[in-house]
Protein backbone atom coordinates (compact mmCIF):
# COMPACT_ATOMS: atom_id res chain seq x y z
CA UNK A 1 0.00 0.00 0.00
CA UNK A 2 1.53 3.43 -1.20
CA UNK A 3 0.73 6.83 -1.21
CA UNK A 4 1.10 8.85 -4.41
CA UNK A 5 0.51 11.89 -5.90
CA UNK A 6 -1.80 13.35 -9.13
CA UNK A 7 -2.66 16.66 -9.96
CA UNK A 8 -2.22 18.02 -5.95
CA UNK A 9 -4.77 15.24 -5.17
CA UNK A 10 -3.19 12.10 -3.56
CA UNK A 11 -4.21 8.66 -3.67
CA UNK A 12 -3.60 5.11 -2.70
CA UNK A 13 -2.61 2.27 -4.34
CA UNK A 14 -3.38 -1.74 -3.12
CA UNK A 15 -2.97 -4.84 -3.69
CA UNK A 16 -6.56 -6.34 -3.80
CA UNK A 17 -6.23 -10.04 -2.55
CA UNK A 18 -9.62 -11.47 -3.55
CA UNK A 19 -9.41 -9.60 -7.01
CA UNK A 20 -5.90 -10.49 -7.36
CA UNK A 21 -5.18 -6.84 -9.31
CA UNK A 22 -3.98 -3.50 -7.55
CA UNK A 23 -6.55 -0.80 -6.79
CA UNK A 24 -6.34 2.78 -6.63
CA UNK A 25 -8.56 4.99 -4.51
CA UNK A 26 -8.56 8.88 -3.88
CA UNK A 27 -7.87 10.43 -0.78
CA UNK A 28 -9.79 12.87 -1.54
CA UNK A 29 -7.60 15.11 0.21
CA UNK A 30 -4.65 17.65 -1.18
CA UNK A 31 -3.12 17.55 2.73
CA UNK A 32 -0.22 14.63 2.88
CA UNK A 33 -1.49 14.97 6.48
CA UNK A 34 -5.22 13.80 5.36
CA UNK A 35 -3.79 11.49 3.23
CA UNK A 36 -1.57 9.37 5.92
CA UNK A 37 -4.63 9.50 8.53
CA UNK A 38 -6.90 7.97 5.57
CA UNK A 39 -4.31 5.23 4.89
CA UNK A 40 -4.29 4.06 8.47
CA UNK A 41 -8.00 4.21 8.80
CA UNK A 42 -8.19 1.73 5.03
CA UNK A 43 -5.69 -0.37 6.70
CA UNK A 44 -8.01 -0.89 9.39
CA UNK A 45 -10.70 -1.37 7.53
CA UNK A 46 -8.79 -3.95 5.63
CA UNK A 47 -8.14 -5.72 8.72
CA UNK A 48 -11.55 -5.42 10.46
CA UNK A 49 -13.13 -7.03 7.59
CA UNK A 50 -14.03 -10.39 7.10
CA UNK A 51 -12.22 -12.92 5.59
CA UNK A 52 -13.64 -14.66 2.52
CA UNK A 53 -13.75 -18.81 3.10
CA UNK A 54 -12.43 -19.92 -0.31
CA UNK A 55 -13.57 -23.26 -1.55
CA UNK A 56 -10.86 -25.43 -2.43
CA UNK A 57 -10.31 -27.67 -4.96
CA UNK A 58 -10.16 -31.01 -2.58
CA UNK A 59 -13.07 -29.89 -0.60
CA UNK A 60 -15.45 -29.29 -3.34
CA UNK A 61 -14.34 -32.72 -4.70
CA UNK A 62 -15.33 -34.66 -1.71
CA UNK A 63 -18.47 -32.67 -1.50
CA UNK A 64 -19.32 -33.34 -5.12
CA UNK A 65 -18.61 -37.08 -4.53
CA UNK A 66 -21.00 -37.56 -1.64
CA UNK A 67 -24.03 -36.21 -3.69
CA UNK A 68 -22.67 -38.29 -6.81
CA UNK A 69 -22.44 -40.83 -4.14
CA UNK A 70 -26.40 -41.10 -4.03
CA UNK A 71 -27.62 -40.19 -7.31
CA UNK A 72 -25.31 -41.90 -10.05
CA UNK A 73 -23.61 -45.25 -10.61
CA UNK A 74 -20.85 -46.54 -8.86
CA UNK A 75 -19.17 -46.35 -12.27
CA UNK A 76 -19.60 -42.81 -13.15
CA UNK A 77 -18.76 -42.40 -9.26
CA UNK A 78 -15.17 -44.03 -9.81
CA UNK A 79 -14.65 -41.80 -13.19
CA UNK A 80 -15.58 -38.37 -11.31
CA UNK A 81 -13.10 -39.93 -8.62
CA UNK A 82 -10.18 -40.42 -11.00
CA UNK A 83 -10.89 -37.25 -13.08
CA UNK A 84 -10.69 -35.07 -9.69
CA UNK A 85 -7.48 -37.34 -8.19
CA UNK A 86 -5.93 -36.19 -11.77
CA UNK A 87 -6.58 -32.87 -11.57
CA UNK A 88 -5.37 -32.08 -8.31
CA UNK A 89 -2.04 -33.51 -8.91
CA UNK A 90 -1.36 -31.68 -11.89
CA UNK A 91 -2.71 -28.13 -10.48
CA UNK A 92 -2.12 -28.98 -6.60
CA UNK A 93 -5.18 -28.02 -3.66
CA UNK A 94 -6.32 -24.41 -5.00
CA UNK A 95 -9.22 -22.53 -4.39
CA UNK A 96 -11.88 -22.52 -6.99
CA UNK A 97 -11.93 -18.84 -7.50
CA UNK A 98 -8.41 -18.85 -8.87
CA UNK A 99 -9.29 -21.55 -11.64
CA UNK A 100 -8.75 -20.18 -14.93
CA UNK A 101 -9.58 -21.92 -17.89
CA UNK A 102 -6.18 -21.70 -19.35
CA UNK A 103 -5.49 -24.10 -16.43
CA UNK A 104 -7.80 -26.36 -17.62
CA UNK A 105 -6.45 -26.46 -21.26
CA UNK A 106 -3.25 -27.19 -20.25
CA UNK A 107 -4.25 -29.79 -17.90
CA UNK A 108 -6.13 -31.67 -20.91
CA UNK A 109 -3.37 -30.85 -23.25
CA UNK A 110 -1.10 -32.79 -21.10
CA UNK A 111 -3.49 -35.93 -20.63
CA UNK A 112 -4.32 -35.54 -24.56
CA UNK A 113 -1.10 -36.40 -25.17
CA UNK A 114 -0.80 -39.57 -23.10
CA UNK A 115 -4.44 -40.98 -24.19
CA UNK A 116 -7.02 -38.54 -25.93
CA UNK A 117 -9.86 -41.27 -24.35
CA UNK A 118 -8.89 -40.12 -20.93
CA UNK A 119 -8.42 -36.64 -21.98
CA UNK A 120 -12.72 -36.74 -23.05
CA UNK A 121 -13.36 -38.90 -20.16
CA UNK A 122 -12.15 -35.99 -17.81
CA UNK A 123 -13.54 -33.28 -19.70
CA UNK A 124 -17.08 -34.80 -19.72
CA UNK A 125 -16.88 -35.36 -15.88
CA UNK A 126 -15.21 -32.27 -14.81
CA UNK A 127 -17.57 -30.45 -16.91
CA UNK A 128 -20.79 -31.77 -15.20
CA UNK A 129 -19.13 -31.32 -11.94
CA UNK A 130 -18.14 -27.44 -12.35
CA UNK A 131 -21.50 -26.80 -14.07
CA UNK A 132 -22.85 -28.14 -10.66
CA UNK A 133 -20.77 -26.17 -9.01
CA UNK A 134 -21.91 -23.05 -10.39
CA UNK A 135 -25.45 -23.60 -9.85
Amino acid sequence: MFLFKRKDIYYVEYFDVESCCSRRMSTKSRNKADALKFISDLKRMMAAAPKPEYVTLNKFRYEYQGYIEKTRSPQYLRSVKLSFKKLVESLGDIPLASLKVRDFEKFFMSVYQQANYAAHLYHRTLKAAFNKAVE
